[in-house]
């Protein structure tokens, strides 16, 4: 319980860009504002902000690595090798791997490509190729609904959440360990309901806890927001509803 009295404030940390109405890159050198979905993640060691991939205000895909660092407040696009032809106009999802020795970022593109971002090297890898996703078919999901987050513990990728549109509710694992097989996890699972159904649910792993904490703004079952957290426990494969009244209403809940 916060025992801040005082009212809650906000602070600009920098100022906005002066933009062309062609999408033409910014004078200042500063990404174009596009629609991110999944992929802006905190990288702790280099103490930025990664942001990959997505569509600007003209339609356009901006298939670029813009870091943001936090100590200047300033972005760099440091133009990685490796991505090829990769990408898609529905931008990509991205989650840390805090288990590789260089800090990096592992993608899901199109849900049907696997790459990872070495942030030292400034290189892509491909992990899995255009639908060679084995043991489901090729593709994690269809329609860009789900959301990802990495077990360090266990060493596997999950792919949570429904497509687009709501329907076809999943949870995928990619075992890192096994050459990025994927598995369905969906039907082993008790309790995940409410994180499967919601489209982009909030995705965040917690080192105390060891597992998965999830946030979705409103559950199955509910025609109005109310805001719940979930645990959702990978070895026992089980979520667990914390009880929290009086969150704020959210139409999204990437975390």
């Amino acid at each position: 319980t916060s025992t801040n009295t005082s009212a809650p404030t906000l602070t600009r940390l920098n100022d906005p860009s002066v933009f062309t109405t062609n999408c033409s890159d910014n004078a200042d050198r500063t990404p174009l504002p596009i629609h991110t979905w999944g992929s802006l993640v905190y990288l702790p060691k280099a103490d930025k902000v990664f942001s990959f991939d997505g569509v600007d205000y003209c339609g356009h895909e901006q298939r670029k690595v813009w870091l943001l660092d936090l100590a200047t407040m300033t972005w760099s696009n440091p133009n990685p090798t490796g991505l090829g032809t990769a990408g898609s106009s529905n931008g990509a999802n991205c989650a840390l791997d805090p288990t590789t020795p260089n800090e990096s970022v592992v993608c899901f593109i199109s849900n049907a490509y696997l790459f990872r971002y070495d942030v030292v090297a400034n290189t892509w890898t491909q992990l899995v190729g255009y639908g060679g996703f084995t043991g489901i078919g090729g593709t994690v999901q269809t329609g860009e609904g789900a959301n990802i987050v990495f077990d360090p513990d266990r060493k596997l990728l999950f792919s949570i959440g429904p497509n687009y549109t709501g329907a076809n509710p999943k949870i995928y694992a990619i075992d890192f360990l096994n050459n990025y097989a994927a598995s369905d996890w969906t039907s082993s699972v008790k309790g995940c309901g409410d994180l499967t159904a919601y489209v982009e649910p909030g995705l965040a792993w917690d080192p105390s806890l060891h597992a998965i904490v999830g946030y979705v703004p409103r559950t199955a079952a509910s025609s109005a927001a109310n805001s719940r957290v979930l645990i959702f426990d990978p070895g026992m494969k089980t979520c667990t509803l914390v009880p929290l009244p009086g969150g704020p209403a959210a139409r999204f809940s990437s975390l």
